[in-house]
């Protein structure tokens, strides 16, 4: 009975956490996205990059548009991933997490880095399959830049894998998508760079240094060193094949220093191997193993398994080369289960080749022919006439039709200019016939415009000297009316002060004398002096009263009385006069009132009122 009650407690609370879960699916999907990325984001990175990776965090974290995060996600990715790879992929894992199903081009960044990771990690088959599918996302998406990217990627790829044919129709079709939607050379440098590659790969090293050099130049304009250092790599290794080793070791020791500055071991795994290649081929042994060890040792550490079986091979033949036989077969056997593992057909072949040769040495001539077979079918499907000559076949055709698309573009303008010329001419000739009429029209419209202009001014500065008269009555008028009340003051005050000593006098009758008292103060409270005074200087100083309000909407009716007082320059004594109180009450109020406006203790008051 426990038992049924528990399953029956646990199917109903699985329906609710259902429930929950689907109603709040997005929500939860962002939750569980914010703990990724914080995970993600909380290791190290070069201070060089920080102030870049932060901006693309501030994104990732900000935006709700799925595409724009998944292409900050997708730079993000290309900061780390070439020096952590761990982190590398805990960026996937949040690309995983943030994708939407209908958001395609979202879908072709997270395809793309999955593509260059599996790459990295010399999982060409993998990274073939990521790079086709993120080829096909953004022809979804209508994004055709970053499809012809990937274009351009799974070309290198092809090679990296011996199927240059390939290769080259990959890259040249991204060449050809660029040139269509007129992207800058910059953007196509990688695909210069990936042909040059190919055509080493096939050993013809003089063209592919002619792309290698194109596309450095381009690098270099760019400031680009990352790049420049990589053309380095492979230009000195097309010299070791041409057999100057002067310039190879040159160009190498150049890319091994950018390299090693700036902790891109990856990359430096790549100039070392090419380097310990130059002293072997140059009978410095001992430095070329250094070298290899070397390698072998980087890329145990990055689980770089590609260059792992480089090395490898390399230091089988150089066991040879001392003519430790079965030294040489040990490492050569062992490469050849990596190369099998990668899938590099290129480098499967000199493995079966080497083979074949130290079996020989060892007079195992059954191995020695299994393995000179292997190598014959292997490098007779790689590097062929055949395959040399469709990849010059390629780009022929690219380039013919470049040049096709060039000149139809040149007849075209002159085809305008043509166009251009006869309208130009017509012009001409419309404009010789207008020219005279607009000349004769322009001067009779210039005699009606000077005649208007001298009206208008003569209007003008009659309009202000009337105006100016207007302004001086009514200054006049309003000095007058304060020099009144200010009088009228002066004389009720020294009145106030008579009947005050008539008050001390006994002989006086107490009741009359205290009664013209109060009738002379209800006087001197009126307020129609006021009102006329106001009246004036609003007439002179027009909104002072509304401007003053702005500053300090709280200020009452006496203080715009004392602030216009203030206007008019009268001091402490005589606005006290006026308003028939003692000086220190008007110098209370003036600091009430310079309080409500919110001026600096070292700001004059008065200085303020008059800027109003």
């Amino acid at each position: 009975m426990f038992q049924k009650w528990n399953n029956r407690w646990d199917s109903s609370h699985k329906k609710i956490l259902h429930t929950f879960i689907s109603a709040n699916y997005h929500v939860l999907k962002e939750l569980i996205l914010l703990i990724v990325f914080f995970f993600v984001g909380s290791i190290p990175v070069l201070s060089q990059n920080q102030n870049a990776i932060d901006s693309l965090q501030q994104v990732i974290l900000e935006t709700k548009n799925t595409t724009v995060k998944m292409k900050a996600y997708r730079e993000l990715f290309s900061m780390v991933y070439d020096r952590d790879m761990e982190r590398a992929d805990r960026i996937i894992d949040s690309m995983e997490l943030a994708s939407e199903h209908d958001d395609f081009v979202g879908l072709g960044h997270l395809n793309q880095v999955k593509a260059v990771f599996f790459a990295r990690n010399s999982e060409l088959d993998s990274s073939e399959y990521y790079f086709k599918q993120a080829v096909s996302w953004f022809d979804k998406g209508g994004d055709l830049e970053n499809k012809s990217g990937s274009l351009g990627s799974l070309g290198n790829n092809y090679r990296r894998k011996g199927d240059f044919e390939n290769a080259a129709a990959s890259t040249i079709h991204a060449l050809r998508l660029k040139d269509t939607l007129g992207l800058e050379e910059i953007f196509k440098a990688k695909d210069y760079l990936s042909l040059g590659n190919i055509n080493s790969e096939v050993r013809n090293f003089q063209a592919s240094n002619e792309y290698f050099f194109n596309a450095i130049s381009i690098y270099e304009a760019e400031g680009n060193q990352q790049f420049v250092a990589h053309l380095n790599t492979n230009i000195g290794m097309n010299y070791n094949h041409l057999k100057d080793f002067d310039r190879a070791e040159e160009y190498l020791l150049k890319a091994i220093a950018f390299y090693e500055e700036n902790n891109l071991d990856y990359y430096l795994m790549s100039a070392y191997n090419a380097l310990a290649n130059v002293y072997k081929n140059t009978d410095k042994t001992v430095l070329a193993i250094e070298y290899f060890k070397q390698v072998l040792s980087l890329s145990e550490q990055l689980n770089a398994t590609e260059l792992k079986a480089i090395a490898t091979l390399n230091l089988g033949v150089m066991s040879q080369k001392t003519g430790n036989y079965r030294q040489a077969e040990s490492y050569l056997l062992e490469a050849l289960e990596l190369n099998k593992e990668t899938g590099s057909l290129y480098t499967l072949s000199s493995n079966y080749d080497i083979l074949a040769n130290v079996y020989t040495d060892l007079n195992d001539f059954e191995n020695a022919y299994q393995y000179s077979r292997l190598y014959q079918n292997l490098n007779d499907s790689i590097s062929g006439i055949e395959t040399k000559a469709a990849i010059k076949e390629l780009e022929k055709k690219y380039e013919t039709e470049r040049k096709e698309a060039e000149l139809a573009l040149q007849e075209e303008e002159i085809k305008n200019l043509n166009q251009e010329i006869e309208i130009s001419n017509l012009n001409k000739t419309l404009y010789g016939i207008g020219l005279i009429s607009m000349i004769s029209i322009a001067g009779l419209i210039l005699l009606v415009y000077r005649q208007r202009i001298k009206r208008n001014r003569l209007a003008y500065e009659k309009q202000q000297a009337i105006y100016k008269q207007e302004l001086d009555f009514k200054q006049r008028e309003l000095a007058s009316q304060t020099l009144q009340i200010l009088q009228k003051n002066t004389f009720i005050n020294e009145f106030d002060q008579r009947i005050h000593h008539v008050v001390k006098n006994p002989e006086a009758t107490e009741k009359e004398l205290r009664r013209l008292k109060q009738l002379i103060k209800t006087h001197m409270a009126e307020e129609k002096d006021w009102e006329v005074f106001k009246t004036y200087f609003t007439e002179v100083h027009q909104d002072f009263e509304q401007n003053l309000k702005n500053k300090a909407p709280t200020v009452t009716e006496k203080e715009v009385r004392l602030a216009s007082f203030l206007r008019m320059n009268l001091n402490t004594k005589e606005i006290a006069t006026i308003l028939n109180v003692l000086p220190d009450t008007i110098l209370k109020s003036k600091y009430r009132l310079k309080k409500k406006l919110q001026l600096p203790s070292e700001e004059d008051l008065i200085s303020f009122i008059k800027s109003v």
